[in-house]
Formats: structure tokens, sequence, C-alpha cells
């Protein structure tokens, strides 16, 4: 059988006062044969010690990003973990650490769509995202820079 090869996309920091969603993404994990995912286990810790997220996903599939609370982030560094299983019981783990603190914070991008295939002839819409850090004490919330391309 395939070996499962989960892959995340994640900011690998976040200012201290932002309160924006962190954009993650799994859809490059491979293993699954095209099928859904037979389980998937995310999980985020701080220190040793699991962290409750209201936004940590549950369903099985992968294929579409979701949103990480920053503000539900403690200082330092967190580690984000991915555990895949699946249809022929085979598993495979991934992590990224993602750091909140004081200092330099480079905004955080992501593109959209994500992986999809297109004829020549149709049109394409190609949008993507820039969010940058918030200032401690900053009324700004929420901000960002958005491209977007018709092709």
């Amino acid at each position: 059988f395939p070996t499962v090869t989960p892959v995340i996309i994640a900011p690998a920091s976040v200012g201290a006062c932002d309160t924006v969603d962190l954009p993650i993404d799994a859809e490059l994990s491979l293993g699954g044969s095209g099928r859904d995912w037979a389980a998937t286990e995310w999980s985020l810790t701080h220190n040793a010690s699991v962290l409750a997220s209201s936004t940590l996903p549950t369903a099985t599939n992968v294929s579409v990003s979701w949103f990480l609370k920053a503000a539900e982030l403690p200082l330092g560094v967190s580690v984000l973990t991915l555990k895949l299983t699946a249809w022929y019981g085979v598993t495979g783990n991934a992590s990224v650490t993602i750091t909140k603190g004081h200092g330099t914070v480079l905004p955080s991008a992501k593109v959209l769509p994500a992986s999809s295939r297109y004829r020549s002839r149709s049109v394409v819409t190609l949008e993507a995202l820039g969010t940058p850090s918030a200032p401690c004490g900053s009324t700004a919330l929420g901000y960002r820079l958005d491209y977007v391309w018709t092709l």
C-alpha cells in the first residue's frame, strides 16, 4: 500500500495582538488514493499541553482549507499536528510550529483556489490574500490586502 504523507501549510508566526484567522491547508496531503480519508485527527499543543480550539476541523475531507483563530493561541510556540488514516488502514503524521509573539511578523499569504484543473478555454479567477500583523492597541482589526486576477 502507498504511504500516507500529510502536508500542512500554515503561517510560521503570528503577532501577539493579532486577531485574524490563520489560513491552514492540508490539501496537498498524499496517500488517499483518490478517496476520502478514513479518519483525520487535528491537535494543537503548547508546552506539551493540549489546547482546546473551536476551529479545529473534524471532517474527514482535508481538501478544504480552514482557519485557526489567532486569538486562541497563547504566546510562544504551539504545534499543530495532523494524523491521517487512509481507507486501507495506513496512517501518517505531520506537524508544524506556529510562534506567537512580539516582534516582526511577516504577513500570512494564501492563494485561492487551491489546486484545481481547468480547460484552456475556461475563465479562471485567481485570488491572493495578504494579512499583515496587527500592532498592539490597533483598532484596525481584520484588514487585509486582496489581489484578484481573471484569466
